[in-house]
C-alpha cells in the first residue's frame, strides 16, 4: 500500500520541480546514490518533465504579468474572479440537475447524485462536481493572490490592448497550469503517479489505481454523507414550531444593503424574518454536531482563547449573508469596468465589517476584530482560503470577501482548519480530546447494541481497560457480539485533504493497526482476565475468534487491511450494531421530504457473526460508490502542445435498474400521500 522508498525520502528534501530553484543534477544523482527501481525512475523522470513545464510558464508569463494593475488592483480582480467561476459552475449544476430531472421535475434521484454529480466543461474537457470546481477554482486563485502580495507597485508596467477580462481569463489560465502542475506532483511524490508514454501517448497515471479509486470513494461517501445531513436537517426542520426555528437560526445577521446616495452602500443588521426555509447556518450547525466535532465546537481554542469553532461558524455565515447582498447588483455581469469587478469582489471597508460583526455577534470590538484577523487570508497561513475568505487589499483599508468559499466550503472541513490553527489539532491536547472522543464512541455502540431486536447474545466493556499489573496492554473498545471478540483501537483524526495528508494519515493508520494487533494479542493470552470483565464463562471465551479492528472517526481508510488489522470507521460499525438494515440512500421529493432506502444486512444474531468480518472488508456504504466509480480522462495543457492526458475515476450515472426502483418508489410516496 505504501511506496515509500530510499529515493523518495530523499526527494522530499530537494527544491520542487516547480520551485525556480529546482536543481537538475541533484534529482538526477539520486540514481547514483540509491538503488532505484521502476517507480524511483519514473518519480525522477516525472520531477524533471514537470520541472520543464514550470519554467516554460514562466516565461510566458513575461507576455502579460498577471499581477500588472499591482497588488491592490489584481488582489481585487483575483478575488472577483473566484466568485464568479463560482456562480458560473453553480448555474452550470442547477441546469445539469434539472436535464437529470426533466422526466420527473418533483424528482431528484438521490443524495449521492446531489453530492457528486459532474459538471461538464466543454472548455477543458473536464467532469467535475460542484466542490471540485470550486476547490480548483479557490487553489488556483490563491496563487494570484500570493504574487500580489508580494508585488511592489509599479508604474512602469503596461497593459495597453488588455481590457479587465482579458487579464482575468489569462491570469487563470496561468495559474490554473501552474497549480496544476504542483497538484501533478504532489500526486507523483506522495501517491506514486508518474507519466506512461509506454502507448505513444502522454498518460498520468497511478501507480496503485486500487487504492486511487478508494480515495475518491472515501471522498464521495463522506459528501453524500453530509448531503443527506443536509436534507434530513430540512425535512426536521419543517415541523419545528416557529419558536424553535428563531432559536436554530442566528439571532442576528445581515438582512439587506442600503443604498445611500452620494455614499457607500450599507449593511443592515437585524433578526432574520423569512424562517420558512432551514438556515444555512441551522444546517451546518446540526450537521457539524452529528459528526466527530460535535463534542468540540464550544471548545475554546488554546491559542485563541477568544474564539471557538460555535463563534466562528455564526460569523462565516452572517459575512456569507453579506455576501449575497453585495453580489446581487453584479449577477450575470462581466467585468465591464472597476465598479463591476468590485462588485464581484464583495469589497467594502474593513472597519464596516468590524462593525458588523459586532452588532450581529453581539460582541465586543476585541472579539470582533479577532474573528476578522484569524478570518483574514495571507501568504503561508493554514490551509489559505479555506479557513480565512477574508483577503486584506494591500496598502488600502478595505477587504474582500471570497464568497465562493463562504457559500461552498465543506464546513466540517473548515472546522478542522479552524481546530488546528486554534491549538485543537490531532497534537495538541490530543490525550483529553482522544479520551472524551473514545467515552462518546463506547457509550453509542452500548446504546446501539441495548436497542438492536435482532442481537441477543453480547457483551460490552463499557470503560477503557487501563495498562496494569492484570494486564499488558490499554484497550479502547471491547464488544463481544456472539462467539466475536472485537478489539478496537480508537483513533480520532482530521480528514486529509492532500496527497502529502492522505499519505500521512495511512502512516497514521498503520500504526494504528499495529496497535490493535498487539492488544488483540494481550487478550488472547489473559482470556480468563478478558472474560470476567465481560461477565462470561471462561470455557466460552476458549473458543471465541478475535478480530483486531481500528475504528477512526470518520470515513478515510475504512475496509483497508493492514497487517492483519481491517480499518473501519464509527458510522459503519455504529451503523451494523444497531440494526440488520440500514439507509444506503434516500430518495429527494419536491414537496414530499427526504425517503431513505432501506437495505438488509443480516437477520439473525447468527448471521450478524457470520458476516461481520465480510462486512467490514467491503461495507455497503461505501460499495454503492466502488460500484459506480469508472476511469476516464481529462487533458492537461503541455508547453508542446500535446496534453497529457490525466487519469481520473468519475462517478457514473445511476444503473436503468436503480434509477426504475426509484421512480417506482416515488410514484408510490405520491400515490400515498394524496389517498
Amino acid at each position: 500500500m505504501f511506496i515509500d522508498s530510499s529515493v523518495r525520502k530523499a526527494a522530499r528534501s530537494l527544491k520542487s520541480p516547480t520551485s525556480p530553484n529546482f536543481a537538475p543534477l541533484e534529482w538526477s544523482s539520486l540514481v547514483d546514490k540509491f538503488k532505484c527501481d521502476l517507480s524511483d525512475y519514473r518519480l525522477i523522470t516525472t520531477a524533471i518533465w514537470i520541472a520543464s513545464q514550470s519554467a516554460r510558464l514562466r516565461v510566458s508569463r513575461l507576455s502579460l504579468d498577471p499581477c500588472v494593475l499591482g497588488p491592490a488592483s489584481s488582489t481585487i480582480l483575483a478575488v472577483a474572479s473566484l466568485n464568479r467561476q463560482a456562480d458560473v459552475a453553480l448555474r452550470r449544476q442547477i441546469k445539469s440537475m434539472r436535464r437529470a430531472s426533466r422526466k420527473d421535475p418533483g424528482f431528484i434521484p438521490s443524495t449521492d447524485e446531489l453530492a457528486s454529480r459532474p459538471i461538464n466543461f466543454h472548455e477543458t474537457g473536464q467532469s467535475l462536481a460542484l466542490e471540485d470546481v470550486i476547490d480548483a477554482a479557490g487553489d488556483l486563485i490563491e496563487g494570484w493572490l500570493f504574487d500580489a502580495a508580494k508585488e511592489i507597485a509599479s508604474h512602469n508596467k503596461r497593459h495597453d490592448g488588455f481590457s479587465l477580462i482579458d487579464i482575468a481569463r489569462r491570469a487563470v489560465a496561468y495559474y490554473s497550469v501552474q497549480r496544476g502542475l504542483h497538484n501533478l506532483w504532489q500526486q507523483a511524490l506522495w501517491e506514486a503517479w508518474h507519466i506512461d508514454g509506454a502507448k505513444g501517448k502522454m498518460l498520468w497515471m497511478p501507480e496503485d489505481p486500487k487504492l486511487a479509486t478508494m480515495f475518491h470513494a472515501w471522498l464521495i461517501r463522506a459528501r453524500s454523507n453530509s448531503a443527506e445531513q443536509y436534507f434530513l436537517e430540512e425535512d426536521i426542520w419543517r415541523n419545528f414550531p416557529r419558536e424553535v426555528r428563531r432559536k436554530l437560526s442566528l439571532r442576528r445577521t445581515v438582512v439587506r444593503l442600503e443604498r445611500q446616495r452620494g455614499k457607500s452602500s450599507r449593511l443592515i443588521v437585524d433578526r432574520p424574518r423569512a424562517l420558512d426555509k432551514v438556515p444555512h447556518y441551522a444546517m451546518s450547525r446540526a450537521n457539524l454536531e452529528a459528526s466527530y466535532l460535535g463534542d468540540f465546537l464550544d471548545q475554546r481554542f488554546p491559542k485563541n482563547p477568544e474564539l471557538s469553532c460555535e463563534i466562528l461558524l455564526r460569523a462565516w455565515y452572517i459575512i456569507a449573508d453579506a455576501v449575497q447582498f453585495l453580489l446581487g447588483d453584479v449577477a450575470g455581469r462581466e467585468f465591464d469596468n472597476v465598479n463591476d469587478v468590485r462588485g464581484w469582489a464583495c469589497v467594502l471597508r474593513r472597519s464596516d465589517l468590524v462593525s458588523v460583526l459586532i452588532d450581529a455577534l453581539e460582541c465586543t470590538k476585541q472579539v470582533s476584530e479577532c474573528v476578522v484577523e484569524f478570518l483574514t487570508w495571507a501568504p503561508g497561513v493554514y490551509k489559505g482560503l479555506w479557513g480565512a475568505p477574508i483577503v486584506q487589499i494591500p496598502g488600502r483599508q478595505e477587504v474582500c470577501l471570497a464568497g465562493a468559499i463562504l457559500k461552498g466550503a465543506n464546513m466540517i472541513r473548515s472546522a478542522e482548519i479552524w481546530m488546528e490553527k486554534g491549538g485543537l489539532s490531532d497534537s495538541l491536547a490530543a490525550h483529553s480530546r482522544g479520551e472524551s472522543y473514545e467515552a462518546g464512541l463506547r457509550k453509542k455502540m452500548l446504546a446501539k447494541l441495548q436497542g438492536n431486536i435482532l442481537l441477543n447474545d453480547y457483551s460490552m466493556v463499557n470503560f477503557a481497560i487501563k495498562k496494569s499489573k492484570n494486564f499488558p496492554e490499554e484497550i479502547d473498545l471491547l464488544i463481544r457480539l456472539g462467539s466475536l471478540l472485537i478489539v478496537g483501537e480508537v483513533k480520532c483524526f482530521l480528514f486529509p485533504s492532500d496527497p502529502r495528508e492522505k499519505f500521512n494519515h495511512l502512516k497514521k493508520l498503520e500504526k494504528a493497526a499495529g496497535q490493535a494487533l498487539n492488544k488483540a494479542s494481550a487478550v488472547k493470552s489473559n482470556k480468563h482476565y478478558i472474560a470476567s470483565l465481560l461477565g462470561v464463562d471462561r470455557s466460552k471465551m476458549e473458543n471465541m475468534k478475535i478480530v483486531p479492528l481500528v475504528v477512526v472517526n470518520q470515513g478515510f481508510g475504512t475496509s483497508l487491511m493492514i497487517g492483519g488489522c481491517r480499518i473501519t470507521d464509527e458510522k459503519f460499525l455504529s451503523l451494523y450494531l444497531g440494526s440488520g438494515s440500514y439507509y444506503g440512500n434516500a430518495i429527494k421529493v419536491a414537496n414530499e421530504g427526504l425517503y431513505p432506502i432501506s437495505e438488509d444486512i443480516y437477520s439473525s444474531q447468527r448471521e450478524a457473526e457470520e458476516t461481520f468480518e465480510a462486512m467490514l472488508e467491503n461495507p455497503p456504504p461505501l460499495k454503492r460508490f466502488i460500484d459506480r466509480l469508472q476511469w476516464s480522462s481529462f487533458p492537461f495543457p503541455t508547453a508542446s502542445g500535446e496534453p497529457l492526458k490525466c487519469a481520473t475515476t468519475i462517478l457514473s450515472d445511476l444503473s436503468v435498474e436503480e434509477r426504475r426502483f426509484a421512480e417506482n418508489t416515488v410514484r408510490a410516496i405520491k400515490q400515498s400521500s394524496h389517498q
